[in-house]
């Protein structure tokens, strides 16, 4: 008897180890470790972030850079420069010619099409006479965009000691050359093609990276170092324009993880419910077989669950439920409300339970293990008459 109990317990316990009573949100997994930002670029200011304002190796964003810093000084984008000898070394290599003459204009498309290190060098070159110099003006840039915790150490993007950046400091970036008409035109297009040394060129936009959905504008992927890319992005939901800029190990991952913040983002607007004077009605789910809904009704004034001095005239919200397989406790978290205002989300409150919940599969398994037992009980009772 006190063996079949043991058994019993022991299976209960490792069914109720191997099901946890919580799960995060999907979105909490795009990314993993890896940094994110998403910016709201019509109402300026930061709607989601992770790991943002760690210093990352700013890569090709390098090489953006001093294409950015060429296009603001230069006048005359058709006159030549020369590749030399010097300009050579960086791991960032397309595969020009060493005395390859070319316009600043096909040397601008090098850069941000093919991430050309050579080309890089001997625009940076041409226009200040000395690299030492170029980078310093590539530190004064950043300085003035505010990008405090930005530096540059070479114009090819290598990964060098004291080279750094964080995404927080790329969003303002990204944001001062997104405003250049110029630079906009350049990355735009898909191909470009001259003739340099009599031989002609057609270059490809290796940093333009297809993303099939209907939100996103655009995305660029471009690399960060050996083991990281980065992707950003400019998408349109609900007639408001966000950047995002994400990490990951691959190109195919980086680029799923924004696509997917974005859908979350999309879904998230589509399913906001307009709240109701003194109650807001959302139900959870219990059980994984025979799942029942668990209806869930805050007796609450809305204006308490918001974090702020402001009075708002609409408010909405969302309900993030916490999946339970099999109990619910009482002062168990059930799932959070998200509440917005026009969009943006103003704060986040925890909804606990009550009561004590059984879902239908918790009755089951315990009736399975207590078989056993009962069958034992009722063979002593007739063995006994």
């Amino acid at each position: 008897m006190k063996r079949t109990f043991k058994i019993g317990f022991a299976l209960l316990y490792l069914v109720y180890s191997c099901c946890p009573l919580w799960s995060i949100s999907a979105k909490d997994s795009f990314f993993k470790d890896q940094a994110y930002i998403l910016y709201n670029l019509s109402d300026q200011y930061v709607d989601q972030q992770r790991f943002a304002d760690n210093s990352v190796d700013p890569g090709i964003y390098t090489q953006w850079m001093t294409a950015w810093i060429i296009i603001e000084n230069t006048r005359h984008f058709d006159k030549v420069l020369t590749v030399g000898f010097d300009d050579f070394g960086s791991k960032y290599y397309y595969g020009f010619d060493m005395q390859e003459q070319v316009t600043v204009q096909d040397a601008l498309f090098a850069i941000l099409f093919c991430n050309s290190g050579e080309m890089a060098n001997a625009a940076a070159k041409h226009m200040t006479g000395d690299k030492n110099e170029f980078i310093r003006l590539m530190n004064q840039k950043a300085a003035s965009l505010g990008m405090k915790d930005t530096y540059f150490t070479n114009i090819t993007g290598d990964v060098e000691p004291g080279q750094k950046t964080t995404l927080s400091d790329l969003t303002i970036f990204i944001q001062a050359i997104l405003q250049d008409q110029t630079f906009q035109e350049i990355i735009s297009k898909h191909t470009y093609t001259f003739t340099s040394n009599r031989k002609q060129h057609t270059l490809e936009n290796e940093n333009w990276y297809p993303l099939e959905q209907e939100t996103i504008d655009s995305c660029f992927m471009l690399a960060m170092n050996e083991q990281t890319y980065s992707a950003f992005s400019i998408a349109t939901i609900q007639q408001k324009k966000f950047l995002t800029i994400g990490t990951g190990d691959t190109r195919q991952a980086c680029a799923n993880s924004i696509a997917n913040l974005y859908q979350d983002m999309n879904d998230t607007y589509h399913s906001l419910i307009p709240f109701e004077k003194n109650s807001v009605i959302a139900y959870d789910e219990l059980g994984l077989l025979w799942k029942k809904q668990i209806p869930i009704q805050m007796q609450k004034d809305i204006t308490l669950l918001v974090d702020s001095d402001k009075t708002y005239d609409t408010l909405s919200y969302r309900f993030v439920s916490c999946h339970h397989p099999f109990v619910i406790l009482p002062n168990q978290s059930l799932g959070s409300v998200q509440i917005y205002h026009d969009g943006q989300l103003l704060c986040s409150k925890e909804i606990y339970s009550d009561n004590f919940y059984v879902s239908n599969e918790w009755i089951f398994l315990v009736g399975i293990v207590c078989m056993p037992v009962v069958f034992k009980i009722i063979y002593r009772q007739k063995k006994k008459r």
